[in-house]
């Protein structure tokens, strides 16, 4: 699942556009997938010396469109300097971004455990995403396991199973089980619709507004609004 579709619901079903965030700073996929292109990003809100406030925030992310807004990675703005940020002004600046926009959307693939924690610490909900294999499954639980030890309130972490088949050797019991009975949301495997998507650096609701995978992706959004979620830091 990308975060950007996420995002997108939810900036849809309100009055003004969702926050997304791309905190992969291996990669920082967000920007070629959307076909964006900026020189500023989250590395200059973390190194501004001054006093970070929403109009800072606001004036840094890129209006992708009246639904998203998205402030870039690190290495998509400024591969040279991705590994010198200051990262412990983050959950500070993802604070910020409450008074910001009414919902903030985090796309955190690859941190450390301590941040992930930390951003887990602040968030209204927490989505892992992930596959039906027993790899995969013990890793949530692992995860699970840990941020629930450093006080991230358990029924606030949703894991998704992405890519789903009702053919898969595993089923969705069974995950269930060994995740001690959590609630699992589940993401058709509908590799075509996706990967359209991405190619034409667009939203599933404007590439395949029909599908069921973007049906998903959409009553995901419905049910965290519901909660008062929202995926908001």
């Amino acid at each position: 699942m990308n975060g950007y579709n996420l995002a997108n619901e939810i900036g849809l079903a309100g009055s003004r556009p969702a926050l997304l965030i791309d905190l992969d700073w291996y990669y920082g996929a967000t920007a070629p997938y959307l076909g964006i292109d900026s020189k500023y990003g989250l590395s200059d809100v973390l190194s501004h010396n001054s006093h970070i406030d929403a109009e800072l925030v606001r004036s840094t992310a890129v209006a992708y469109s009246d639904a998203i807004h998205v402030m870039l990675s690190p290495v998509s703005t400024s591969l040279s300097r991705a590994g010198f940020i200051r990262w412990r002004q983050l959950i500070p600046v993802l604070k910020v971004c409450r008074a910001a926009y009414p919902c903030t959307i985090i796309d955190a693939p690859r941190v450390p455990a301590h941040l992930a924690t930390a951003i887990a610490g602040i968030s209204q909900a927490v989505l892992i995403v992930f596959q039906l294999a027993v790899k995969d499954i013990h890793i949530v639980r692992s995860i699970r396991a840990a941020m629930v030890e450093r006080c991230v309130p358990a029924e606030r972490i949703i894991p998704v199973v992405s890519r789903y088949t009702r053919r898969s050797q595993i089923t969705l019991e069974e995950a269930r089980t060994v995740l001690d009975g959590s609630r699992l949301m589940v993401l058709s495997n509908d590799y075509a619709t996706a990967i359209k998507s991405v190619n034409y650096g667009k939203p599933l609701a404007q590439t395949a507004p029909s599908t069921a995978l973007r049906r998903e992706i959409r009553q995901l959004a419905v049910e965290l609004g519901s909660d008062k979620q929202g995926g908001r830091p």
